[in-house]
């Protein structure tokens, strides 16, 4: 059991240390893709898993949550048409990510500044990367970010900003 321990806090430290490096994945930029699902109930665009997201109206860029092997981040897409069946189509903007041990972080939207009143906005965010190994009442606390970034759905940006001036409100279930 001690051992189980050790090597849980030694990937946690290891999954939060040097994971605040951004870096842009210039290679989704202008890939046009879908919604829809493979067969096991994936969406993907260009080797990234799609993991949920925001999305606001055709006219604002949508927000993506993206993951790939020893990464994970955010991307802008734009919408482009919508299909006989509902399904949108969009092209893929900006893009950012940071590594992380896969399975050990997930992406937040309920984050705040510290000393900011919360007030979520429809398009403007600050998104967190929290590492799921922190406990329920730590997790989301400040200097458990692995990684946070603002972004804007109306201006198509995404800046890294310091996760240690950032909290984010803990989900149930991570």
């Amino acid at each position: 059991m001690l051992l189980r321990l050790a090597a849980l806090l030694a990937l946690t430290a290891t999954a939060m240390a040097a994971t605040t490096e951004w870096r842009e994945e210039t290679a989704l930029a202008g890939v046009t893709y879908d919604g829809r699902a493979d067969a096991d109930g994936v969406s993907a665009v260009a080797g990234w898993r799609l993991d949920g997201g925001v999305y606001v109206s055709d006219e604002h860029f949508t927000l993506n949550f993206v993951s790939a092997k020893g990464r994970t981040g955010v991307m802008l897409s734009t919408f482009v048409s919508r299909a006989e069946d509902g399904v949108a189509t969009f092209t893929a903007g900006k893009a950012m990510s940071v590594p992380v041990i896969d399975n050990f972080a997930y992406t937040d939207i309920n984050c705040a500044e510290v000393g900011s009143e919360w007030n979520p906005e429809q398009t403007k965010f600050i998104v967190g990367i929290v590492p799921k190994t922190a406990a329920s009442n730590d997790a989301g606390q400040v200097g458990s970010l692995i990684a946070a970034a603002k972004v804007d759905l109306t201006a198509g940006t995404i800046t890294p900003v310091d996760p240690k001036g950032i909290y984010c409100i803990q989900e149930e279930g991570h």
